[in-house]
């Protein structure tokens, strides 16, 4: 896969992954941002700082970093933007905002199906669409990685309007 591939003219893509490859299609998606300028990532599943360690193995050099962490208040990763909890969509929406003013060229929110647990249905579409549409806006990149299953199905199936291009890895 490459960055082509994972965008092509788009600027949001909604990549569906199965399970059982999680940790390895999230690394193939992952390499494809190494020539971005700087990456908003959303911390939302796991500690900035694992994620950190992780990207890294996929490429990804520390100054190309910008967390909104909405797990480890921060700890052991700068820049980034300290969220205070998983379930407050209004101040991640802010924080990637924030983030590209601050020069961010690409987005990656890598657990989506996390959310599924915190907030109901209806902020979860209106966060994708504010994402997206800010996305749009600064004309940058947005990968949105997410498990497809009995649960997230029904809700992405109605987040596909704001999706320009939905990547399925799940074959």
């Amino acid at each position: 896969m490459t960055m082509e591939q994972l965008f092509d003219d788009s600027n949001v893509t909604l990549v569906l992954m199965k399970e059982r490859d999680l940790a390895g299609q999230t690394k193939q998606v992952v390499s494809q941002f190494s020539g971005t300028k700087r990456i908003c990532v959303f911390a939302i599943a796991k500690p900035a700082a694992a994620l950190a360690r992780e990207l890294k193995s996929a490429g990804i050099k520390d100054e190309q970093l910008y967390f909104v962490d909405a797990v480890s208040k921060c700890a052991g990763v700068k820049p980034c933007s300290r969220i205070d909890a998983i379930e407050d969509l209004t101040d991640m929406s802010i924080a990637y905002t924030e983030a590209l003013r601050k020069g961010c060229d690409a987005g990656l929110l890598a657990a989506l199906a996390v959310l599924f647990s915190y907030v109901d249905e209806e902020t979860l579409i209106k966060f994708i669409a504010a994402l997206s549409q800010k996305t749009r806006a600064q004309n940058t990149r947005l990968a949105i990685l997410t498990l497809w299953d009995e649960k997230t199905h029904p809700v992405l199936r109605e987040a596909f309007p704001f999706m320009d291009k939905i990547l399925d890895l799940r074959a």
